[in-house]
């Protein structure tokens, strides 16, 4: 082999190596970013869901069944002060909540199975849709006056947004514990 062939391997051995390392070093780099930006991410959302689950086991145990007691001369005043009263409380941690499940789907961490993003985006979903297509609909028409049949209808329908953030803090929770368990066995 002549000295120029030679110094041309070695040159290309180098180049492959420099490459190789430099591309590891960044999927490293990439890895812990993602790692440290993710446990934050799914301790948020975790908190976001179980306050929303507590709060909506207390609206649909204690909350709304009450309202039937509140008499019909001062059901629109109470009814009025509900929903300007609840909404700040409820708002902001949706919101939370829901920007939370698209970054995960979007930007999915490794430790976290695709179908269990989607799984919680779902229950997202499945809660905005009943919110605004179920429950709101009845604040609006119970704003008008207390009616029986509304009031039922409000308690029964809320039940879907009882179970499906029920199931939704636990999904949560289950991402955050593959999470740990999956990111602890790697620093061991």
């Amino acid at each position: 082999m002549s000295p120029v062939v030679a110094a041309n391997t070695i040159k290309s051995e180098l180049l492959c190596l420099d490459r190789e390392f430099l591309s590891n070093s960044f999927q490293s780099k990439a890895h812990h970013l993602t790692n440290s930006i993710s446990m934050p991410l799914l301790l948020v959302q975790a908190a976001a869901s179980l306050y929303l689950m507590g709060l909506i086991w207390l609206i649909q145990i204690v909350h709304y069944p009450l309202m039937g007691h509140v008499g019909r001369e001062a059901f629109t005043q109470y009814e009025t002060l509900h929903s300007r009263w609840i909404t700040p409380i409820v708002a902001l941690p949706m919101l939370i909540e829901l920007a939370c499940c698209i970054t995960l789907v979007v930007n999915r961490p490794p430790a976290i199975p695709a179908w269990l993003t989607w799984c919680g985006l779902a229950f997202v979903v499945v809660i905005w849709l009943s919110t605004f297509l179920l429950q709101v609909p009845c604040h609006t028409r119970l704003s008008q006056g207390f009616d029986a049949q509304t009031h039922a209808q409000l308690v029964s329908t809320n039940w879907i947004r009882t179970l499906a953030w029920s199931a939704r803090a636990a999904v949560a929770l289950g991402m955050v514990y593959l999470f740990w368990k999956n990111t602890s066995q790697v620093i061991e």
